[in-house]
């Protein structure tokens, strides 16, 4: 017994585990060197893998492909029979097909997904455009003020979402919600809203409020645009807006959702989810929701939407439009 514990206690001890001075790259590198021709492109892909693996964290893409080049070149000099252009194409067509799995991969949550993108298989009440610029421009907030139903804009950073589409469509609304999930966020849209002389928000248009505001108890229930924090639409002094507007914004709509679903930051995320659902269904005219990371679990929550919307004696919506924009 005591020899069999001793074994057992061997087997599992780290001392008994081998540790290789070397990364897997470097050691696929040094088998390269003495393959034989006819599996060179065999351990070039060897290579490939085990170092696509520490692209882009440790290594940079063009860094590692010369690398690889230094390697082949190497090979060139000590072969007489070897030939380097076919090695070299292999080892370019590798790594870029490997990047475009690894890129495709880290994107598939942060875009549609075939279910939206491909006519094939996209749902007759989605309505998907792609528009090749990347800003919002104004062709693009008129085919959002034409959209029977909610829309999503997926538009990368610095493409005006805020600036531009949220901000002008707020502005035309008679009453208006602009949520989004960090304080600092709605800091900045507040900012937005009023970034122009003729649009003052102490002046010209004193209706607009942040949920923030000194004496927003007494004033909130009177007011007609707000800028509020999604996990505060449940107060019942914002009810009468939450409840009955014209226009409904969104800015970093997936990470709103994520937010409030995770619930790790609000003290009642399912009363939230449920009464920003209600707010959605409950809008009048235009819904936006807007995010670089825009996907398919914002079109869920619109559908879930419109079926609240019958609840609330309103029309369902026909389609649910997708805007897409090129994204970095």
């Amino acid at each position: 017994k005591l020899g069999l514990d001793e074994v057992s206690r061997q087997i599992g001890a780290k001392s008994s585990r081998i540790n290789w001075d070397i990364t897997p790259l470097e050691r696929n590198i040094f088998k390269l060197r003495y393959v034989k021709n006819k599996d060179i492109n065999r351990q070039i892909k060897r290579c490939v893998w085990s170092g696509m693996n520490l692209v882009p964290m440790r290594l940079g893409f063009n860094e590692f492909f010369d690398m690889m080049a230094t390697e082949i070149k190497r090979l060139q000099s000590r072969r007489s029979n070897f030939k380097i252009a076919p090695a070299m194409k292999f080892l370019n067509n590798t790594m870029h097909r490997i990047d475009a799995a690894h890129t495709a991969r880290a994107m598939a949550f942060r875009s549609f997904s075939n279910r939206i993108k491909n006519p094939e298989t996209r749902l007759s009440h989605i309505n998907y455009i792609e528009f090749k610029q990347w800003q919002v421009n104004a062709e693009i907030i008129n085919y959002i003020r034409g959209c029977t139903g909610p829309v999503v804009l997926r538009a990368g950073m610095g493409s005006r979402k805020s600036s531009a589409a949220l901000r002008q469509l707020m502005r035309e609304s008679e009453r208006g919600l602009l949520t989004a999930h960090r304080q600092t966020l709605t800091h900045d849209l507040y900012r937005t809203m009023a970034d122009e002389k003729d649009y003052d928000l102490l002046g010209q248009d004193k209706d607009m409020l942040h949920y923030q505001d000194q004496g927003i108890t007494e004033i909130a229930p009177y007011a007609k645009k707000l800028v509020c924090c999604v996990n505060s639409i449940i107060k019942g002094i914002f009810r009468p807006l939450v409840t009955d507007h014209e226009f409904f914004g969104m800015d970093e709509a997936t990470q709103t959702l994520r937010s409030v679903l995770t619930g790790n930051a609000m003290a009642y995320p399912v009363d939230v989810y449920n009464m920003m659902k209600t707010s959605i269904a409950a809008t009048t005219g235009t819904v936006l929701l807007c995010d670089a990371d825009a996907n398919d679990h914002l079109i869920t929550l619109l559908e879930r939407a419109n079926e609240k919307r019958e609840e609330l004696g309103l029309p369902a919506w026909p389609q649910i439009n997708v805007i897409d924009l090129p994204v970095n």
